[in-house]
């Protein structure tokens, strides 16, 4: 839903670009302009539909994996397998200040809330920091090199085969037929 209001946008602003180019455009599906622009609409709404479909069916380190045989930069998935550990360390700090600050102030607040919530994020980020410097001592004592071990080998099972078939035939009806 966050991703929505920058897809409409796109497609927006595609008609508004060639109005300020100084082309006409008509209000009609037959207009080349309004075209692109739903092309560009429903691209993107099926690309983010795919991806939240592939990121809420599969692990997150299988997709890492993934992208690593994929030829991804080894750099690019370590960060994000780290960051994807810590967000959750950040999301407990979070909860945990927040608690702490309810527990303590309970009611209205007597100062400004931009000062009580900055001062709650500055202690909530050098909390997380200490925590993940932890984190990372131990994962550094226990052999960490930079690279996370595959867990499981990626096999193309025949199960994969008939679901991408599957997948690429209703594509091209949709290609095709529309």
């Amino acid at each position: 839903m966050m991703v929505i209001p920058f897809i409409v946008m796109a497609a927006f602003f595609y008609p508004v670009a060639a109005l300020l180019d100084g082309q006409t455009v008509a209000l009609s599906l037959n207009d080349p302009e309004i075209n692109t622009a739903m092309i560009i609409f429903s691209k993107s709404l099926i690309a983010v539909i795919i991806l939240v479909l592939l990121t809420s069916t599969e692990r997150f380190h299988r997709l890492l994996l993934a992208l690593r045989k994929l030829k991804m930069p080894k750099l690019i998935c370590s960060i994000s397998a780290l960051l994807y550990r810590y967000i959750f360390l950040l999301a407990d700090e979070a909860r945990r200040t927040t608690l702490a600050r309810e527990s303590r102030t309970p009611g209205k607040l007597a100062v400004s809330r931009i000062t009580v919530y900055g001062n709650q994020a500055g202690v909530i980020f050098l909390r997380s920091w200490e925590r993940s410097q932890t984190l990372y001592s131990s994962m550094l004592s226990r052999g960490f090199t930079g690279e996370f071990p595959d867990m499981h080998q990626l096999n193309l099972g025949k199960v994969d085969v008939i679901s991408c078939s599957v997948f690429i035939f209703v594509l091209l009806i949709i290609r095709f037929w529309i």
